[in-house]
Formats: structure tokens, C-alpha cells, sequence
């Protein structure tokens, strides 16, 4: 069994797709399906993007064939590399949007070079500053909870600074009492990532106010943001 690709929104005319990445292990040969709860973790972003897009945005998740990372094999990378290039096919000449959490975090800075990506939000990502992968257009915005065990917001905000030192745009956003599961203030992720997605592909609004928090995501795509809340 390989690697998956399932659409969960897919309008007439989109202008940008959304990929959701989802996190993993360190090192697993274990067959990934999509009852997994890392994998059922990225629906509720499925579903802020495609809010967020209304019919501008076609949104997919993807599976990995395999659980882990391990080590040189970078196995969901390869995935993911082989999934934009359908997602290509399918949307010629579009922007791909990377959305992910913990290892998908760090899948989705390990294929930023390619000129398709956009834009890569990372929520909790597994950040390792040597694989940081991108290009002179992309921006980058991570969402990292403080007290978080599991992965560094540390390494997160350190990765913002230095795309901003080399004139990228890029935006950290520290959350104060959450932790690497983002369950404590769901909430909050979803607004920042539907206030962020709205400006940076200029979605159109929804016809009502956009909240401070989806403002604050609105303000993390338009220009470098570093703060905590």
C-alpha cells in the first residue's frame, strides 16, 4: 500500500490548493492508514481551509505510505513530492498552499524549494534548521505552543528569524497553555490559519468581521509577525 491522495474539497474554478500534511514518528516502517489519529488530526484544517477558500480553494490531505521519517529515507517527502506533481497535473499552474503539523511541519519545509509552494504553515512543526528548504517567493508561518514537549517552539521562532534575516517573508505566533496535540484552544489554530489563508491568496470575505485572531493570521501573511498569545 502507497502513499494516498484524498480531496475533501473540490469547487469548479479554484485559484489555490491546499495540501494538509499530517505528523508521524521519528522512525516507523508501520503501514499509515487513514484511521490514524495523526492523519484524522488534519480534518478539522481540511475543513478551515475550505471555509477559509470558500469555492477559491481546492483542499486535499494526503497519507504516507509509512508512519515514520527514517532518518536519510525522508519517506513521507518522497511522498509528498510525488503528490504535487499530481496535484499539478490536476490544477495546472496554481499555487499549492502546505499545511502541516508536527513531521508534516517538517515534509513541508523539506520540499519548499519547489516553486509551486506558495506559502507553508506550520503547526507544531518538527523544525531541523539544515533541511529548511525554500525559495525567494515563498512565505512561511508557523503556530508553535510554548509548553509543547514534543517539537521546539523554540527551533520554530529561530527558523522564522532566519528567513526574516534573509528578507523572506515569515511569521511565528507562540501560544501560551497549549500543547503539541493543539485540543486545548482548537479554536485558535483554526482562526489564525483561516485569518492567514484569506489574505495570502486573497480569498474573498465571508461578509461578516474577521475576529482579532483572524486578523492576527491575516497580519502573519501580509508581513513578518512575532508574538505570543
Amino acid at each position: 500500500m502507497g502513499w494516498d491522495l484524498r480531496w475533501t474539497h473540490r469547487p469548479g474554478a479554484p485559484t489555490t490548493v491546499v495540501l494538509l500534511l499530517h505528523g508521524g514518528q521519528a522512525d516507523s516502517e508501520q503501514a499509515t492508514k487513514w484511521s490514524n489519529l495523526a492523519v484524522l488530526r488534519m480534518r478539522p484544517f481540511a475543513r478551515a481551509a475550505r471555509l477559509a477558500g470558500r469555492d477559491q480553494f481546492a483542499v486535499a490531505m494526503i497519507r504516507y505510505t509509512v508512519r515514520g521519517w527514517n532518518g536519510a529515507k525522508a519517506s513521507p517527502v518522497v511522498d509528498t513530492r510525488a503528490a504535487l506533481e499530481d496535484i499539478a497535473a490536476a490544477y495546472p499552474g496554481l499555487p499549492i498552499v502546505l499545511v502541516g503539523h508536527s513531521m508534516g511541519g517538517r515534509v513541508a519545509l523539506a520540499v519548499a524549494d519547489d516553486a509551486r509552494v506558495s506559502d507553508v504553515i506550520g503547526l507544531a512543526p518538527w523544525v531541523v534548521l539544515p533541511e529548511m528548504r525554500s525559495h525567494a517567493g515563498l512565505r512561511t508561518f508557523f503556530v508553535h505552543g510554548i509548553p509543547d514537549r514534543v517539537t521546539s517552539a523554540r527551533a520554530s521562532r529561530e527558523a522564522v528569524e532566519s528567513l526574516q534575516a534573509q528578507d523572506r517573508t515569515a511569521s511565528f505566533v507562540g501560544m501560551k497553555g497549549e500543547n503539541h496535540a493543539m485540543l486545548r484552544r482548537s479554536g485558535t489554530w483554526d482562526q489564525l490559519l483561516r485569518g492567514y489563508l484569506r489574505e495570502a491568496v486573497g480569498a474573498s470575505p465571508e461578509g461578516r468581521p474577521p475576529t482579532e485572531l483572524e486578523q492576527l493570521g491575516a497580519s502573519a501573511a501580509a508581513g513578518g509577525v512575532a508574538t505570543v498569545i
